[in-house]
């Protein structure tokens, strides 16, 4: 049986590593979703799970089912529309991928 890991990169910032710094690399939850502050390009993405996974980052990316893929250029709001691929009763969380490879993910919560 193979194993298969998801790797996620953006390129124009490896070929040219100057580019890679951000004046702008933040998010807020609100009411309407998720508010990504970047002054580069963001990838923005949900993954659930049967059980809480924890507060790892990677241990979501690894072992969570990813749903609701967006990718921008700046900033934007990630809807709470994003989140409908995540079945009832399965707990996720949102992680956001930052090009200076830095990542960061939102409180876990378990969907009603």
């Amino acid at each position: 049986m193979q194993c298969f890991k998801t790797a996620y990169a953006y390129l124009p910032y490896l070929q040219n590593p100057t580019s890679n710094t951000l004046d702008l690399a933040d998010f807020t939850v609100g009411s309407r979703g998720l508010s990504v502050l970047s002054d580069k390009p963001v990838l923005v993405h949900t993954f659930h799970a049967g059980s809480n996974l924890g507060n790892d980052v990677d241990d979501w990316l690894y072992n969570g089912i990813e749903t609701g893929v967006v990718q921008q250029t700046d900033s934007f709001t990630y809807t709470n529309d994003n989140l409908s691929g995540v079945p009832s009763g399965r707990y996720y969380t949102t992680i956001v991928h930052f090009a200076n490879g830095t990542k960061a993910m939102t409180e876990v919560k378990r969907k009603n």
